[in-house]
């Protein structure tokens, strides 16, 4: 493998890591808010605003994958 074939695998590894914490943090998030939610915490304003914001990511994701 030539050098800018290594030196571009090496950065495309280096962004699916990256990548894969944040999905992480995103799933720890999630665990969270299911907690929270189960434990009453949350009023059905946040609810809403929560499923808004859920919904906004939602539609990014599929607008970027």
């Amino acid at each position: 493998m030539n050098q800018s074939k290594h030196s571009r695998s090496r950065e495309l590894e280096f962004e699916i890591m990256c990548l894969q914490n944040e999905i992480n943090k995103i799933g720890l998030n999630v665990n969270q808010i299911a907690k929270n939610n189960n434990s009453h915490m949350y009023s059905e304003g946040d609810k809403i605003e929560l499923r808004m914001q859920m919904d906004i990511t939602k539609n990014l994701l599929e607008r970027f994958s």
